[in-house]
């Protein structure tokens, strides 16, 4: 059983999903290995500071502190920009060379921009956009797709229901 969420870090109903009912989703179903849960990256037309702050989430990632990086960043939604990345870094106790070094290259850049066409593939045009359905490999089978920061409810009906025999 699996949820793909493709979401924006200046999107506020992403940021009301991650404060309201995710929290929920990880405790019942994440974390008790019920649900593997992907996160990834969909940049929103006229929000130009979510490709800086999805690096770095990413760049945070690379040392063991993606959640927690993501956390910060959508509880200072408010704020993202340049300045505030190195901030939360600090916070994090993350190495700062490698993480600015990170900041600044292509690679995760790329790697956000190809999360935003897979999306695009798979007809995603509002965040926060989740599938989630039964897992063969890494692969959704059938997946049921909710649009927008939907209660804990909505997707614990989906998830019942996907995990009767």
């Amino acid at each position: 059983m699996g949820i793909i969420e493709f979401s924006d870090f200046q999107c506020p109903f992403c940021r009301r999903f991650h404060e309201q009912t995710l929290p929920a989703l990880r405790e019942r179903y994440i974390d008790t290995g019920k649900v593997r849960y992907s996160y990834r990256d969909f940049l929103l037309d006229g929000h130009d500071q979510a490709q800086q702050a999805a690096v770095a989430a990413r760049c945070a990632g690379r040392q063991g502190a993606y959640w927690k990086m993501q956390f910060a960043l959508f509880d200072r939604q408010r704020e993202l920009g340049p300045p505030l990345y190195p901030s939360l870094a600090a916070q994090l106790k993350l190495e700062s060379a490698a993480f600015k070094a990170c900041l600044s290259a292509s690679r995760e850049i790329a790697r956000v921009q190809a999360d935003t066409r897979y999306g695009q593939r798979l007809q995603v045009d509002a965040t926060p956009h989740f599938f989630i359905g039964k897992l063969s490999g890494d692969r959704l089978i059938a997946p049921q797709t909710i649009i927008g920061a939907r209660p804990f409810e909505r997707f614990q009906a989906i998830i019942e229901d996907l995990l009767r025999p």
